[in-house]
């Protein structure tokens, strides 16, 4: 299974500075590991989902599929100490040129304990903790619509810091 990565008209060099290791390091990182050191996860939870599946994808002798993290967005309540990050997931196959079948899930990392933290440290954590976070939740959920649908879909791949470049840059504050 392949990861799509978006493609990003900017070029390398400025996508090269909205990594979430460049987002990390941006931010001083004293403050980043004062949010690591004090930050709670206290929930994961799946907020969205699409599923669509044509007939032709059991017909279908060859199929490519594709996984990506689509969008990340992140919340934060300074006063109330927590902040939020919903990461939108996709797969998707196909036959040739014909997608076969489509599914999105949109799962939210809900962390807490970030009373007087730097607003932009808390941002960084939670853009590069949270795909990991939830990243398990999808895979399970994937495989969950997998037997469901009797679709027979690849195991999902470990996520790696590398499968999700340039989420930074596609993502929206």
């Amino acid at each position: 299974m392949k990861t799509a990565k978006k493609e990003d008209a900017r070029d390398g060099a400025e996508r090269g500075s909205d990594t979430q290791e460049n987002a990390v390091n941006a931010v001083l990182s004293d403050d980043y590991n004062a949010v690591v050191a004090n930050a709670q996860l206290v929930d994961v939870l799946l907020i969205g989902a699409t599923f669509k599946m044509v007939p032709k994808y059991y017909d279908a002798s060859a199929k490519e599929f594709q996984f990506n993290l689509v969008k990340a967005t992140v919340v934060s309540n300074e006063e109330a100490g927590n902040a939020h990050g919903v990461f939108q997931w996709a797969v998707k196959a196909t036959s040739g040129d014909e997608t076969v079948l489509e599914l999105s899930a949109n799962f939210m990392a809900v962390y807490t304990s970030l009373e007087g933290q730097n607003a932009k440290a808390v941002d960084a954590f939670v853009r590069r903790l949270g795909p990991f976070t939830t990243y398990p939740y999808f895979r399970s959920y994937v495989s969950n619509l997998s037997w469901m649908s009797k679709a027979n879909l690849p195991i999902l791949p470990v996520l790696t810091e590398s499968d999700l470049e340039p989420t930074a840059a596609d993502s929206e504050s």
